[in-house]
């Protein structure tokens, strides 16, 4: 399935090997793939498809098949809200109520420079969508009328971040209003067009049939695929960019020549790193994230859909571009596969530097009453890691002065781990600017009993029942879409983490019962303090 009739030779002979190694396991006619460009100092240096753009067509992917990028579309948003501010269309700085009158709540509060750096503190609709009705599909509009419906928040705007697809939807309907035309005809005149960006386009519902576009698989229970499909019927500026391999090359010389559209005050604000109370250096940008590997700058930006992946990462000071866009290639991890190749590239040493030792007896899962969040801590030779709610740990801490140890997830702001406290079974964690202490687990402990009565989350519009079994405890939340049920493992009396039982959907909360036992909130990496009562 490789396509490589458009690659050039490489500088060096067994880089060009190295990369082929690297990708060749995907070079499959039984299953979806991926597709991978990387430009060097303004030359394409490897341009292949490996794998199937369509099982069912048995059609291979090729550098010009069309994939969706999913959140890698975000900062494609950002710079149009920003080519709007320059006509005087757009504030950034103004609430993005303005816009959207509608939203009378807390999501109409935050500037739309902070919803595009997932610092307005709003809740992601995606996340209240899942909480009730995992992956049903409600009708267009349902982001919206989320947004509209909230009275809670996750933190007040400017003081934390937390990653919020809801903002980027939000914004895009803001960018419609403002522009006086559709979102889509706005980024395909004013982004798109002018690149000769023909195959990329914002398509806002993966049920649309559209030419030349590569299938989104899943694996199947028992074997064999699925169709992956988004369960929200009106992406908009979250996720909703389908390109090629060819088209993203151009996207990316775009980004380091800057010499089509925009002006220089509006790239800077793009790449303008925000301050966070335990990081004067915020990684996330306006739909960019700055990060660093083997002492070089990048800025990057993941994208994952159902049944896809993606990663764009640039090294601007080696102007070395890298793409990988996949539609369900098995254990394909683009953003691991893209340092890769960075390394083989830039004639890297593959070796990491050796871990710093945790203090003993950090690993274990840790919750707090105080915030209704669980964390989960692990150390091993690669060293401390950190998980968020039941999340795999796989966000790196690096150690502080004073004992303490940092990690910078680019979905949240910084999470500082303070062990001062090990010795009597408590550490602190720091997030948004306050800390909290929190617990081991107290392994055999679960409350007497659970609440009767069905409870309401207003917010989510969603309902909730508890279940207890001679196995287990259970809980049920429901929306007017469908219904998710979890199963309860209880850290205490009061605190449990919740796991979907639907197979394939790997679904976590936490959730912390009342004092008094009669209600509760439900708390996850993305979504806080939404109460049940």
């Amino acid at each position: 399935m490789a396509d490589g009739a458009a690659a050039m030779e490489m500088a060096e002979p067994d880089a060009l090997s190295r990369l082929e190694g690297l990708f060749a396991r995907w070079d499959s006619a039984s299953a979806p793939g991926l597709a991978v460009g990387i430009r060097h100092r303004g030359e394409i240096v490897f341009r292949r498809a490996y794998g199937m753009a369509s099982l069912e067509a048995r059609r291979a992917l090729t550098p010009r098949s069309r994939i969706r990028i999913g959140s890698t579309s975000k900062h494609m948003t950002a710079l149009l809200a920003l080519l709007l501010a320059e006509e005087g269309l757009l504030d950034l700085d103004a609430p993005l109520r303005r816009w959207l009158p509608e939203l009378i709540g807390p999501e109409g509060e935050g500037t739309l420079r902070q919803h595009a750096q997932h610092r307005a503190g709003g809740r992601c609709y995606f996340d209240l969508s899942v909480i009730a009705h995992l992956d049903a599909v409600p009708p267009a509009g349902r982001a919206l009328d989320l947004a509209c419906r909230q009275a809670g928040r996750n933190f007040a705007p400017g003081s934390a971040m937390i990653y919020c697809n809801s903002s980027y939807h939000l914004m895009a309907l803001a960018i419609e209003r403002a522009g006086g035309a559709p979102f889509e005809t706005l980024l395909r005149d004013r982004l798109f067009s002018p690149l000769g960006m023909h195959d990329t386009a914002s398509i806002p519902d993966d049920r649309e049939i559209v030419p030349g576009m590569a299938t989104l698989h899943v694996p199947a229970a028992g074997g064999g695929w699925r169709r992956g499909l988004f369960p929200n019927p009106d992406v908009r500026g979250e996720g909703a960019v389908v390109s090629t391999i060819d088209d993203m090359l151009i996207w990316t010389a775009h980004l380091l020549s800057r010499d089509r559209f925009g002006n220089a005050e509006s790239w800077r604000q793009l790449l303008e790193r925000p301050a966070y109370p335990d990081d004067a250096n915020g990684k996330y940008a306006l739909g960019l994230i700055h990060g660093e590997h083997r002492g070089r700058a990048v800025i990057y930006h993941a994208g994952g859909v159902i049944g896809g992946l993606s990663q764009m990462l640039i090294f601007p000071d080696e102007a070395l571009e890298i793409v990988i866009l996949a539609n369900g290639a098995p254990e394909a991890d683009p953003a691991a596969l893209a340092l890769a190749a960075a390394d083989i590239v830039l004639g890297e040493d593959a070796q990491a530097s050796p871990p710093v030792p945790a203090p003993a007896g950090l690993a274990g899962s840790w919750a707090s009453h105080a915030t209704g969040m669980i964390y989960h801590l692990a150390a091993d030779e690669a060293g401390l890691r950190l998980g968020v709610v039941g999340g795999p740990p796989v966000v790196p801490l690096t150690p502080r002065d004073g004992g303490a140890w940092i990690a910078e997830p680019p979905t949240l702001s910084p999470l500082v781990v303070d062990p001062a406290e090990l010795a009597k079974g408590a550490i602190r964690i720091r997030f948004g600017g306050a800390a909290a202490r929190y617990h081991p687990r107290r392994d055999g402990e679960r409350p007497d009993s659970l609440p009767a009565r069905l409870l309401a989350a207003p917010d989510a519009e969603a309902e909730a029942r508890f279940e207890r079994t001679a196995e287990r405890d259970l809980l049920h939340i429901s929306d007017p879409f469908g219904t998710n049920t979890m199963a309860l493992d209880w850290h205490d009396h009061r605190i449990a983490l919740a796991t979907a039982t639907r197979p394939g959907l790997p679904y976590t909360a936490a959730i912390l019962l009342d004092t008094d036992g009669a209600a509760f909130t439900l708390n996850t990496a993305r979504t806080r303090w939404l109460r049940f009562t």
